[in-house]
């Protein structure tokens, strides 16, 4: 501070407070008070803090990586100059995983207490369905049963069909104590996190951008994968550099069940699946 332009007084005895007066003092008359209000709403108030506590509870390890979707983008792409209708990158998502993890169980696996891990046969996928309220966009969770035996057409369709018809969950409306018994409830019975939010998890942060980067999250999933943009980027193919479009994509999963080495090696099984997707994409 310039002591030629401002007096002050230090005060250590107040907290080491420093206190500025003559030209940076500010009346309080002088202060601009001109805001906007908007509610905070019941849906931040439950849904929104209750992911975020339980995601606290959680230990996960996160792998970050990157996807070169080049041809599925040009085919869906060309699907749209042909028929005009836009494919849904999410519903191709949750298949490439849905058939990532049939062939290794062990990714969804959901633990009943501290006893003994539960793999069960149909893969669940809970996504986000955004649903316009009052103006705003919020999340709300739907899961997407069996996905590993449907088709991308048949996802596709029950996202859209589900998007038009989404009916608000009850649930978050519940008292706090109410929700805390289903939460501690949740965490010790495989089963009712079957039953309610399915057994992989799946977020689509947006497909496309100017700004692109890695969603990193904690999730109550065993395993979970945030989508996050597509860019055009230099990479390597054939020993040439091209560009292609690259995604961004990370898996999280919960270390108390998947350890980095199995991670790695099913995030190479699931790139393998998303990049080549020919024939996920077919009817």
């Amino acid at each position: 501070m310039d002591k030629k332009d401002h007096n002050y007084i230090f005060k250590p005895k107040d907290s080491c407070k420093l206190v500025l007066i003559g030209e940076v003092s500010m009346s309080k008359n002088e202060l601009d008070f001109s805001h906007v209000e908007k509610p905070f709403t019941e849906y931040r108030r439950t849904f929104i803090l209750d992911a975020i506590r339980e995601n606290k509870k959680s230990h996960t390890i996160n792998f970050l990586t990157e996807l070169d979707v080049t041809e599925v983008v040009n085919f869906f792409r060309a699907h749209q100059v042909k028929t005009g209708e836009i494919l849904s990158f999410t519903a191709y998502m949750v298949k490439c995983l849905a058939q990532a993890i049939s062939e290794n169980k062990e990714m969804h696996a959901v633990r009943q207490k501290m006893k003994k891990l539960i793999m069960y046969d149909d893969i669940d996928v809970n996504i986000l369905i955004e649903k316009k309220i009052n103006g705003e966009g919020r999340p709300y969770p739907y899961t997407i049963r069996a996905a590993d035996k449907k088709s991308f057409w048949e996802i596709q369709q029950e996202i859209r069909s589900v998007v038009e018809n989404f009916k608000i969950p009850r649930f978050h409306s519940l008292p706090r104590f109410i929700r805390k018994i289903f939460w501690w409830k949740y965490r010790s019975s495989a089963r009712l996190r079957k039953k309610t939010t399915g057994t992989v998890g799946l977020s689509n942060w947006g497909m496309k951008g100017s700004v692109c980067g890695w969603p990193v999250t904690a999730s109550f999933f065993t395993i979970f994968i945030s989508i996050g943009c597509i860019m055009k980027k230099p990479w390597v193919v054939d020993e040439q550099i091209k560009i292609r479009e690259i995604l961004h994509c990370t898996l999280c999963a919960d270390h108390f069940i998947i350890d980095g080495i199995p991670l790695a090696q099913f995030a190479t099984r699931l790139r393998e699946l998303v990049e080549s997707g020919s024939e996920l994409l077919k009817k």
